[in-house]
């Protein structure tokens, strides 16, 4: 009873295994893509050379390959489509694209070399390819275009993997492919049949039986052997670009052609027409005839560069020095116009400080002299008045406006009295008529003030005194003396100051 049900549980085990074979099998198979063609229009307006492509129907395509005529080793990694690469010194392959109308990416396909001629033909067995990323220098071409590494010959591909391996091509659709290499001039062949290369180039002429060019200036060689190239004269290097006979203008082509009297020179990979040493046929509008290296073409003369570094440098120290001294009168004016200003104004301030210093002296000396109407009389001395002073102080305040008598004039005369004051009045003594006159005097200046002092001189104020005289007194009036009264004008009220005579 165990027996039979371990036996139940293997075969059940057994049935569930091929059930999940069978559900991954059906997962895994890519979808059938039917009708799928060459992308013909890609290839006829991305190639190298013009003519290079036929197309039989839409799956078979006929390649006449070019070559390139680079030098090993292989230095370039951008290709163009159609042309013939070498890999080594016998081994020249061209990188082809594989462009198909239903995909965008083709990852691997089965292919199968077919080698031989129409009536026999030994054909391999297919073998699954995965294609190769390649980089050519068309802009319309994306990155990392998948294609194969071809040599001359016959090929078919079938069952390819397209738009990352979800989708198959028809196993009944094969892609036929033929390439055939270009032929060198003087190669025999058949006018009906054989294809020298590019039609807009070479052909099998029907009288000689050989392969010739269509233009007898664009025979070039290469590799030994001679072959078609495209020219200036021909096409303006339309039909193709990278194999045209042109002028050395810094160009790679080695193919490129010099004026006889140039040199065809290589530098930096690059060919140039060099004229001879010190020639005097340059002119520097010419791009093809240059001068030798080290030399520049200066008034239709190859000279050396030093020359015209040198002449370059004096031009530019004479700009320099030119610009200098420009500058250099520019701020010498500025300097010269900011001291005359200086100067000027520095005498305008002289000049009025002279002026203010000469008012100043003239108010002082003005204040030293004593006019004939002036009430005060100068110091006679400034020492006597020193050792006056000290004894008028305390009788200075009560001998203001005292008269004293004419024994005393000589000893307590005081510093702010005149004789023509005193004189004033004892004649008006005399007179009979009452007579008002006027005398300027000074206030406020002498009380405790040296007559000496310069702020004394400035602060002083001056006014005038009325004062008026009297009639001759009667002779029985017993006082002995006159009184004067003295007004002081003022712009407010009059101030009267009584005096004793």
């Amino acid at each position: 009873m165990v027996y039979a049900m371990f036996m139940v549980f293997l075969l059940f085990l057994y049935i569930q295994t091929i059930n999940s074979q069978q559900t991954t099998t059906t997962i895994s198979t890519p979808t059938l893509v039917y009708g799928c063609s060459f992308a013909n229009n890609t290839y006829l307006t991305n190639t190298a050379v013009a003519n290079q492509f036929q197309f039989l129907n839409h799956t078979s395509i006929k390649l006449t390959a070019s070559y390139t005529f680079l030098s090993l080793p292989l230095s370039s990694s951008i290709f163009e489509i159609g042309l013939i690469y070498p890999f080594s010194t016998s081994t020249y392959l061209v990188p082809f694209p594989i462009f198909f109308d239903c995909a965008s990416i083709v990852h691997s396909c089965q292919l199968k070399t077919v080698a031989g001629t129409t009536l026999t033909s030994r054909d391999s067995e297919p073998i699954r390819v995965q294609l190769t990323p390649f980089n050519y220098s068309s802009n319309s071409i994306q990155i990392n275009q998948m294609g194969l590494y071809l040599k001359q010959g016959r090929y078919q591909l079938t069952n390819c993997s397209i738009n990352n391996g979800l989708f198959i091509t028809d196993p009944q659709t094969i892609f036929d492919i033929q390439i055939d290499y270009e032929k060198p001039v003087g190669t025999t062949c058949n006018p009906s049949t054989d294809n020298c290369g590019s039609s807009s180039l070479t052909t099998c002429s029907p009288t000689s039986l050989t392969c010739t060019c269509l233009s007898a200036n664009s025979l070039v060689s290469y590799s030994n052997s001679f072959y078609c190239a495209d020219t200036l004269n021909t096409s303006n290097c339309s039909i193709f670009p990278t194999r045209c006979v042109s002028w050395c203008n810094s160009t790679n082509n080695y193919l490129c052609i010099c004026p006889s009297d140039t040199l065809k020179i290589q530098r930096n990979n690059s060919y140039v027409c060099e004229l001879p040493v010190n020639s005097i046929n340059c002119t520097t509008f010419d791009t093809i005839r240059r001068c030798p290296y080290g030399q520049t073409c200066s008034n239709n003369q190859c000279i050396d560069n030093l020359v015209i570094t040198t002449t370059k440098t004096n031009d530019s120290n004479d700009s320099t020095d030119l610009r200098l001294r420009i500058a250099l009168g520019i701020i010498a004016g500025l300097l010269g116009t900011s001291i005359l200003v200086l100067i000027g104004a520095f005498c305008w301030v002289r000049q009025r400080q002279k002026h203010r210093r000469v008012i100043a002296e003239k108010s002082l000396s003005s204040l030293s002299v004593t006019p004939s109407s002036a009430i005060y009389m100068s110091p006679i001395h400034h020492q006597q008045q020193q050792q006056q002073q000290q004894q008028r102080k305390t009788s200075l305040s009560n001998q203001i406006y005292q008269l004293p008598n004419e024994s005393q004039d000589e000893i307590f005369s005081p510093i702010y009295r005149t004789n023509s004051f005193r004189q004033a009045i004892r004649s008006g003594y005399q007179r009979t008529n009452q007579t008002m006159e006027h005398v300027s005097t000074k206030r406020n200046s002498f009380m405790g003030k040296s007559p000496y002092d310069k702020e004394y001189l400035e602060s002083t104020s001056y006014s005038t005194l009325q004062y008026i005289i009297p009639t001759q007194t009667v002779h029985n009036q017993k006082s002995d003396q006159n009184i004067y009264q003295v007004f002081l004008p003022s712009t407010s009220s009059p101030t009267s100051l009584t005096h004793d005579v």
